[in-house]
């Protein structure tokens, strides 16, 4: 498959994030991440933020990449990433790793077909 994950830390707050690439000729659409887990807190819930929204509605083709930030949230609704202030002003995360985050994504190819996509693998949804 053509669409590939990149998996960071951001370096602005604590969350990760998703870089997701189209190599493909065509776009696709409605990006969305629909399982994520980290693995130093697997019981805490993840929630996708990004400027207009949870979902990438369209990413054009011919290697355009796009982020999706997910953060770890405790059941008062505070991350469970920690860290402090960088020295150039950025987020020191001091408790993940970006191999710590297991991410699936979802999105539709132009011909209309579903795909699950994770960082090592890609199948059509059911």
């Amino acid at each position: 498959m053509l669409v590939l994950l990149d998996v960071r830390l951001s370096e602005g707050s604590p969350t990760f994030e998703v870089h997701v690439s189209n190599f493909g000729a065509e776009a696709i659409l409605d990006v969305e991440v629909v399982w994520a887990r980290f693995a130093r807190v697997p019981e805490a819930k993840f929630k996708v933020t990004n400027r207009l929204g949870p979902t990438l509605k369209v990413l054009d083709a011919d290697r355009k990449r796009e982020c999706l930030i997910v953060e770890f949230l405790d059941d008062n609704g505070d991350s469970v990433i920690t860290g402090k202030p960088g020295r150039l002003g950025g987020f020191e995360i001091d408790n993940a790793d970006a191999l710590d985050l297991a991410v699936t994504i979802r999105f539709m190819d132009a011909n209309g077909n579903h795909w699950l996509r994770s960082p090592d693998s890609v199948k059509l949804a059911n």
